[in-house]
């Protein structure tokens, strides 16, 4: 008997609150038809006329504000079957056509059969900033902020491909932009780095610059950064024989005999010496003076700052004296040419052991005009001669000489 009569109890609970349930929902709904105002978060902005009107004037919107908190005033049952997403607010921007802030009105869009207006205590206008569109091309460039080991250098010559690029945006932030800027860094360094990097914005002044409506060409560069190893070499030269002249006969001095050079490791390590030039003794009749440049191969640096090196030359222990020869002949004849020589006889300088010397006379000497460099011409020409002593192995010629030829077709 009690378990029944709890049983009614729990019965009639339910009951009444169902009741109660009904009696809140015909009140709201049939004895309080009042309007009410409801908040709604982040309702979409639509810009009408955007794309075709903005576009054709190169501006565009860069406005921050995509939603807006709205407050709605209407019927309780209208306003509670609502959401955000149901909502947007419609401005016209075709008549704009310069960049600019404004305060447009807007329309709101409700669903089909919903009907409410914006309270007063939301913003009636919306406020739209219109930049004018603008691109530019600037250059990058790279720094390093970072050591090397030691006995390296970091090569102030730091690559970057591209060398520049595009940014596109709002005219008044295209503007500030000066370069594109890539920081390496590192301690230690021992090896070149070759890799794609990111860089930043920087104004003239340096200042890092930072826009997220900017568009970019590219988001990363190629940078080459080479680290240089270094070492002292010696300077050389090769002595051409010549003359009746050998190396035997030969002393020279330099103005530096050796070269402070960088280069990447594995260039470096196949270096040990760098060459100046060659010196024919030929033309050292008992003392010359030599001026090469310094000439390096590529990825090489000069560390030492000399760009050229003098070479002094004597030659000791051998004797000289002049003959004159009449055994002159032309080589490199042009085909189906005749030359002759005009020159009857030509005085040369002979060098060599003062015994061998003596036993040489311009008989020994023959003497080859060398036509090649006039070719199919006809007429009277000097012409470069080359003269060599025949019979001897100590004894040489020095100097250059000339002869006069004629040639006929």
């Amino acid at each position: 008997m009690i378990r029944r009569i709890i049983n009614n109890k729990i019965v009639h609970i339910v009951f009444a609150l169902l009741l109660a349930l009904l009696l809140w929902f015909y009140v709201v709904n049939q004895e309080n038809p009042d309007d009410v105002d409801l908040v709604f978060r982040d309702v979409v902005i639509q810009y009408e006329g955007e794309d075709d009107i903005l576009a054709s004037e190169n501006l565009s919107i860069t406005s921050d504000n995509d939603t807006i908190d709205l407050r709605l005033e209407g019927k309780r049952r209208e306003l509670l079957r609502l959401d955000s997403s149901d909502l947007y607010l419609v401005v016209d921007v075709s008549n704009i056509d310069e960049p600019g802030t404004y305060s447009l009105p807007y329309r709101l869009s409700l669903p089909l059969g919903i009907s409410a207006t914006v309270s007063e205590d939301s913003p009636q206008e919306i406020t739209v900033t219109v930049s004018r569109f603008a691109e530019k091309s600037i250059p990058v460039t790279a720094v390093f902020n970072g050591s090397v080991a030691t006995g390296y250098l970091a090569d102030d010559n730091i690559s970057v491909y591209p060398d520049s690029i595009v940014i596109s945006g709002r005219e008044e932030d295209v503007a500030q932009v000066d370069h594109a800027l890539v920081t390496l860094s590192g301690s230690g360094l021992r090896e070149s780095i070759v890799e794609s990097m990111p860089f930043t914005l920087v104004d003239a002044d340096g200042n890092t610059l930072s826009f997220e409506d900017m568009t970019l060409s590219r988001e990363q560069v190629t940078v080459k950064f080479p680290i240089l190893l270094q070492k002292k070499v010696p300077l050389t030269v090769a002595l051409q024989e010549g003359g009746g002249a050998t190396e035997a006969n030969v002393s020279w001095s330099m103005s530096q005999d050796s070269l402070h050079i960088a280069a990447e490791e594995d260039v470096l390590n196949t270096i040990d010496s760098i060459e100046l030039g060659v010196i024919d003794l030929a033309q050292v009749e008992e003392n010359g003076t030599y001026l090469f440049p310094i000439t390096l191969p590529e990825g090489v640096r000069n560390l030492s700052g000399v760009t050229e090196i003098q070479v002094d030359v004597t030659v000791r222990g051998l004797a000289t004296k002049q003959v004159e020869t009449t055994n002159i002949s032309c080589i490199n004849v042009t085909e189906r040419y005749t030359a002759s020589v005009v020159t009857d006889s030509l005085t040369v300088t002979l060098r060599g052991p003062e015994e061998d010397l003596a036993a040489v006379t311009g008989d020994n000497v023959l003497v080859d005009a060398d036509l090649s460099e006039i070719g199919g011409a006809t007429g009277i020409y000097t012409v470069p001669a080359v003269a060599h002593v025949e019979g001897s192995d100590t004894v040489g010629v020095i100097g250059t000489y000339k002869v006069t030829v004629s040639q006929k077709r």
